[in-house]
């Protein structure tokens, strides 16, 4: 499995989310079970908790900015090998909102379904 392609383009996906404080992610009160259908296929579970849980929650409601305020380059590492999930980042140059020149988007690319109640 391919965890990280670069890709340039113009413009990040319309439903990034720019997450400036640990506030703007989803929350997290124990630990969740989420099974992950690859685009190949491929069929997995994982099993989260506390900040990797959040971003990984985030990931599932649409690709995050990863330069932010909120460092969360560690949880996309352990999420991609430590627990196989298929997460892509996309580069773009011009960054309107910070004047960078260039920045990534991370974008989940399996589809999440939370195993122990409710949907992910």
């Amino acid at each position: 499995m391919t965890n990280q392609t670069n890709i340039t383009t113009d413009t990040p996906p319309p439903n990034s989310q720019r997450n400036m404080s640990w506030d703007d992610f989803p929350q997290a009160q124990s630990a969740e079970t989420f099974e992950l259908v690859s685009p190949s296929g491929e069929i997995h579970n994982i099993t989260l908790e506390k900040g990797t849980l959040r971003v990984f929650k985030a990931l599932v409601n649409g690709p995050l900015y990863a330069a932010s305020p909120v460092r969360i380059s560690d949880r996309i590492l352990i999420l991609k090998q430590d627990h196989g999930v298929n997460i892509q980042t996309l580069m773009f140059s011009n960054d309107r909102v910070t004047g960078r020149q260039r920045f990534g988007v991370y974008v989940l690319m399996d589809t999440a379904r939370r195993l122990n109640g409710g949907a992910a």
